[in-house]
């Protein structure tokens, strides 16, 4: 029986500018193999790319890599500490279960060292229960400052080869700003404390969920945008990433990353088209290259094609070139259950219509899971409203959904009344002065004279 693993809430605490906030996804186990498409809507800085961040955590903790510097202010101003939550539906070998992660993070502060300064674990919990009706959930590792259990039992109640285990694996984590849970030192001791049914599920969290959780960040808009690098989204079976490609002339990579990226382009193709008539990528193997560490690669160039008319790839637009970057990724959610992509800022350089189309046709006939962020409403009127989240004034309670809605209701114009007339459980919008908007040119415009 293949694995599937969803993802179905997320929690979070103060995390820049969200108090308290929570999105529910909507899957179920009854439809593990159904696409599952969310949406976040709201004004400019209101936490709409916090969540993608806040999934970016997730990924880093799951994979045991440091934790970033709060060069960015992850940790909300004035706090000292921010809580991440996760909740995961799991259909297994054994069973159904849902799964809980808690991670909470701290500003590490290390004078002597800056480069230390980063964020740091200081509790972390998964705990799981099986889908049966009462059963009750049971914790699996539970790290709390300097207090650790697995499966209730303290370090101090184990051998002494498990104990220096648990120890080292506490040590590193703090040294090192990483995950306790997902350390790879406490392997063994996992083996020798757990159930079959709890390693497996530490294993369908931190590899098949991790290895099919997919981040695209505003970021890579900006480097399409620079008309230089494409950030290139590889997203199928053999393999998974995201490479920045040079559009702006040749590049040389090792031959099997090479080949990789040819069958992502291959792929690419059979879908391009319907998007953009008549166009067609092309990787150009140029020559055989030796590499600096003596092992083969192959120098490419990547070309356009409408009509039997070929140019570099630069010279499309910064629309197209991102749809390219991200298609693979797509393909993923139509195709794969397990896929978990997130797109910050999906909106992007796409025509709003074609962006309903994607968005309407991954909805009706995905597999995967895709939360994405816009400020585009053309998605608003192709989901239903248990599809789109939206950000409140209230940093508090950051996300709800439109309350009111029916089956044949148009989300976007429920939305922009609620903006203009409030009416929902908490306001959407902080509303600007057309006056005081008008003012404000007309004075800044007196400073030149």
């Amino acid at each position: 029986m293949k694995t599937i693993v969803r993802l179905k809430n997320i929690s979070l605490k103060n995390i820049k500018n969200i108090k308290s906030g929570v999105i529910t996804t909507n899957s179920l186990f009854t439809s593990m193999q159904k696409a599952d498409v969310i949406g976040i809507y709201g004004s400019n800085g209101s936490g709409k790319t916090t969540v993608i961040e806040a999934c970016n955590l997730l990924k880093t903790l799951l994979s045991c890599s440091r934790l970033p510097q709060n060069s960015e202010y992850l940790l909300q101003s004035g706090q000292n500490e921010m809580e991440l939550a996760f909740c995961f539906l799991i259909n297994n070998k054994f069973g159904e279960y849902t799964v809980n992660y808690t991670s909470t993070l701290i500003q590490n502060k290390d004078k002597e060292n800056p480069e230390n300064n980063r964020l740091q674990v200081i509790k972390e919990n998964i705990s799981y229960k099986e889908n049966i009706f009462r059963k009750q959930y049971k914790m699996i590792v539970e790290k709390n400052l300097n207090k650790i259990l697995i499966r209730n039992k303290s370090p101090e109640t184990l051998e002494n080869k498990y104990q220096i285990k648990i120890l080292l694996a506490d040590d590193k984590s703090a040294h090192y700003q990483q995950s306790f849970i997902f350390a790879q030192e406490l392997q063994e001791t996992y083996a020798f404390l757990l159930t079959e049914i709890e390693q497996e599920i530490l294993i369908n969290i931190q590899q098949d969920f991790n290895r099919n959780l997919f981040i695209i960040n505003d970021r890579d808009n900006g480097l399409v945008l620079s008309n230089l690098v494409m950030p290139f989204n590889i997203f199928t079976q053999q393999a998974h990433g995201n490479l920045p490609l040079n559009i702006n002339g040749s590049m040389v990579l090792h031959t099997k990353l090479y080949h990789a990226i040819e069958k992502a382009i291959n792929q690419i193709n059979r879908v391009i088209d319907t998007l953009v008539p008549h166009l067609h990528i092309e990787i150009k193997n140029i020559a055989q290259e030796t590499l600096e560490n003596g092992e083969e690669g192959i120098r490419f160039e990547l070309l356009s094609e409408r009509n039997n008319i070929k140019l570099p790839l630069k010279c499309e637009s910064a629309g197209v070139i991102k749809l390219i970057s991200i298609l693979s990724s797509l393909i993923a959610v139509n195709n794969n259950p397990n896929a978990c992509v997130l797109i910050d800022e999906l909106d992007s350089g796409i025509f709003e219509y074609l962006l309903g189309n994607i968005i309407s046709s991954i909805n009706e006939n995905g597999k995967g899971q895709l939360l994405f962020t816009s400020h585009n409403l053309r998605a608003l009127e192709v989901l239903n409203s248990k599809n789109i989240w939206f950000t409140t004034t209230n940093n508090k309670n950051r996300f709800i959904q439109i309350k009111g809605s029916k089956r044949n209701s148009n989300i976007r114009d429920m939305y922009i009344r609620a903006v203009q007339l409030g009416g929902q459980t908490e306001d959407l919008y902080e509303e600007a002065s057309a006056y005081k908007m008008k003012k404000g040119f007309s004075k800044a415009g007196e400073i030149n004279d």
